[in-house]
């Protein structure tokens, strides 16, 4: 399993994909498969740092 994920505040740049171990469910829960994602504005306002005010980090 693949993710892409950030440890600090930048541009595209920052952005490392990775490799993920895949979860193993628990009794009562279920794995689900991602088929697709998207990112919207919000996303890489976080990203670039833009939102620090509202969050305090």
């Amino acid at each position: 399993m693949k993710r892409l994920q950030y440890h600090c505040y930048g541009g595209p740049d920052v952005l490392v994909l990775g490799d993920a171990d895949t979860p193993i469910p628990g009794r009562g829960k279920v794995l689900v498969r991602v088929r697709a994602a998207a990112a919207k504005a919000m996303d890489w306002k976080i990203r670039n740092g833009e939102m620090r005010p509202m969050t305090g980090q």
